[in-house]
């Protein structure tokens, strides 16, 4: 459906027929013909609106929220021409949604732009092959975003920040797999500037020309898995050996066994994150696939962790290698 949605002051659910059928989530478009496609906010009397469960492509901004909390679930935004995400002063969160395929022109943030201090949410989100020329491929952030069980990958900018770009604030990652970004000059993972991004149980892998590059602040990092070493507590510097297994990208090679003429090894990955902090789902749990051996203590990247479950739909626990 070519359309544009405005939600002012209300408090208003967008919802699609079954938000966790990927199918039916593909099928159901907004398609913003160039223009933007939902603009929410400001919303000073209402808990804000949800939306679920929809494919919006077609925009110039996918999603522009201003002064809003919304909720964006189990969508997929994509094929938008000035950020998938626009957010200004805004704190979204945002849940089982996949970032792709989007480009910006006049700014930075190929799949997701945050400024004037936005703290947007995001868990369980895929945020893949956007590009911009400038900064920022897969985000921008100039505020201080939360990031839990997410893969960022096969982002682009031209200039910094392939995957990430902060800009002050103090942005969190949890469980991510950041990975095969790329920027032309600095910070084919992360470029962080007068920020201090966290980053905990993360793997940053592939990423060109460096993982991090880091200007005029500090950039904290346990735990994680960083190609070419990073100092801190818990951190390795060991190929992840990151499959995709059926239907899951960058996962971490749960077993010993051969992939087509190639030997691939269990992931150094499983069981190495921040023994404080446990999986929400592992071998102890009835939910979790037998295929996918581990024990309790969190794993890096991001299928670990407390927020793991939430890649767990019922069409993941009916699969078998």
């Amino acid at each position: 459906m070519d359309s544009r949605i405005k939600i002012p002051n209300l408090e208003l659910t967008i919802l699609g027929w079954d938000p966790e059928d990927p199918e039916i989530v593909n099928a159901t478009v907004l398609d913003g013909g160039g223009e933007d496609v939902i603009i929410m906010g400001p919303t000073p009397l209402s808990s804000d609106a949800t939306i679920s469960g929809i494919t919006i492509t077609g925009g110039g901004r996918g999603i522009f929220c201003s002064e809003t909390s919304a909720s964006i679930r189990h969508c997929v935004i994509k094929g938008n021409t000035d950020s998938g995400l626009y957010c200004y002063d805004a704190s979204p969160s945002v849940t089982n949604c996949i970032i792709s395929e989007n480009t910006a022109t006049r700014h930075g943030g190929g799949g997701v732009y945050c400024i004037s201090q936005s703290s947007p949410i995001f868990a369980n989100c895929t945020i893949t092959e956007n590009f911009v020329p400038g900064d920022g491929g897969g985000l921008f952030v100039s505020g201080s975003a939360s990031m839990q069980n997410c893969i960022v990958s096969r982002n682009t900018a031209s200039e910094l920040g392939g995957g990430l770009y902060c800009y002050f604030g103090n942005t969190a990652l949890m469980n991510c797999t950041i990975t095969e970004n790329r920027a032309s000059e600095a910070g084919g993972g992360l470029y962080n500037r007068r920020g201090a991004p966290i980053l905990t149980n993360c793997i940053f892998w592939g990423d060109f020309p460096r993982e991090f590059d880091v200007e005029e602040d500090s950039l904290s990092v346990t735990y994680s898995d960083i190609q070419g070493g990073w100092a801190g507590e818990g951190n390795i510097s060991r190929d992840p050996a990151l499959v995709e297994w059926l239907g899951f990208e960058s996962m971490p090679n749960p077993i010993d066994r051969w992939i087509g003429d190639t030997f691939t090894p269990r992931s150094s990955c499983i069981d190495a994150g921040d023994p404080s902090i446990t999986d929400g789902i592992s071998d102890s749990h009835p939910n979790w696939p037998n295929w996918y051996p581990n024990g309790t203590r969190s794993d890096m990247g991001a299928y670990g962790g407390p927020g793991n479950g939430g890649w767990l739909g019922g069409q993941f626990l009916s699969r078998q290698p």
